[in-house]
């Protein structure tokens, strides 16, 4: 997705059926739409940890003042610790997509990883339609601040770990964000 070129703003990649092992943190900083082949074959995987402070939680680091759009990809966060997948501070369209194998869990039960962290920094809202959430430590998607003022939460499937000393939020709303939850689908959740 990154690899040594440095997109215009505005533009939108295309990326093939195949999976992409990703080098370190992608930082988005300029406005771009990400679109793959279809979300069951264009898988984008992680290489490495990320930490447990600040943006170094964010696999996916979308700066303040941005609009990232992606759809039709896996995001599959497998044998690394991630605390988020995609740590959004922009906004943007987040559709069709699997995330999945999002736990940061060096520290004992599994009581860590989003999906999806969206801040709305200064008063941006991120739209995640469409998506599948499994194997997520704890959040698929938090909404969090005032800067979230009307995002949209619709069409998502989360599937919980089921029983088990871990959390399972499909998705939450914190420190005043507002957003619009419907025609999703939210099971399993019995983690203690």
């Amino acid at each position: 997705v990154k690899e040594g070129i440095n997109w215009v703003s505005g533009s939108t990649i295309y990326v093939a059926a195949g999976t992409y092992v990703e080098v370190g943190q992608i930082v988005i900083n300029k406005n771009i739409t990400i679109i793959g082949a279809d979300k069951l074959t264009t898988i984008i995987k992680t290489n490495q940890n990320t930490t447990s402070s600040s943006d170094g939680k964010g696999w996916w680091l979308v700066d303040p003042g941005f609009t990232f759009n992606l759809s039709n990809v896996t995001l599959d966060g497998t044998g690394f610790n991630i605390w988020q997948a995609i740590r959004n501070k922009g906004k943007g369209l987040i559709d069709n997509c699997i995330i999945k194998n999002i736990q940061f869990n060096s520290s004992g039960p599994d009581y860590a990883g989003t999906g999806i962290a969206a801040f709305g920094t200064p008063a941006m809202n991120v739209d995640v339609t469409n998506c599948e959430f499994s194997t997520i430590g704890r959040v698929g998607v938090l909404y969090f601040g005032t800067g979230i003022t009307g995002s949209l939460y619709n069409g998502n499937t989360y599937t919980g770990k089921g029983v088990g000393d871990w959390l399972d939020y499909g998705v939450e709303l914190g420190a005043g964000a507002v957003a619009t939850i419907q025609n999703s689908t939210i099971t399993n959740n019995k983690g203690v």
